[in-house]
């Protein structure tokens, strides 16, 4: 059994997730289940939201963590950025790569070997996994995109701070 803490955007509700940058909205068209979905149109700068739970005890204990959401793209980014990350000082999330279209898992900074290819107007699947060891301060991010796999990235250092899920577009780039 997957405990859901939040219902995802569908509901509309503001307060299962925190405005992080931008001004990230909801929208009525398209969705792809429910009435809402959750809109980050960047124009060259930062558009995120965070949920409220994450990656508990990332600096005492071990933990896994688990999101899952879909993602669409009216229009890919203008360049490399992360979409969903935990928030640490490093970068441990899913990375979209500009030159090759492709998503991968990314830790400390570094790509793992897998990408796969995505394309505009598609809902995408996203179920990712991060596994913290504490006492290494080492994260690893594994992810698949509607069950094909991403691979791994990492073990790479998280550099501390953070364990929430951040969704949106990360980077300075134009992107919806």
């Amino acid at each position: 059994v997957t405990p859901v803490w939040c219902c995802g955007f569908e509901c509309g509700v503001v307060g299962h997730m925190f405005v992080l940058a931008g001004a990230p909205t909801f929208s009525t068209t398209p969705v792809r289940s429910g009435l809402r979905s959750f809109r980050c149109n960047a124009s060259g700068a930062a558009v995120t939201a965070r949920s409220p739970a994450g990656v508990s005890g990332q600096q005492t204990a071990n933990a896994v963590g688990v999101p899952r959401c879909y993602l669409r793209f009216a229009s890919l980014p203008s360049g490399n950025t992360l979409l969903l990350d935990s928030t640490y000082v490093n970068s441990c999330g899913l990375w979209f790569n500009a030159s090759d279209s492709k998503l991968y898992c990314r830790s400390n900074g570094v790509n793992g070997l897998t990408g796969i290819a995505v394309t505009t107007d598609i809902w995408y699947l996203v179920d990712m996994r991060f596994t913290i060891d504490a006492t290494s301060l080492l994260v690893t991010v594994d992810g698949k995109i509607d069950g094909a796999d991403l691979g791994s990235a990492g073990p790479g250092a998280h550099g501390g701070a953070g364990g929430e899920w951040r969704f949106g577009v990360v980077a300075a780039v134009t992107a919806d």
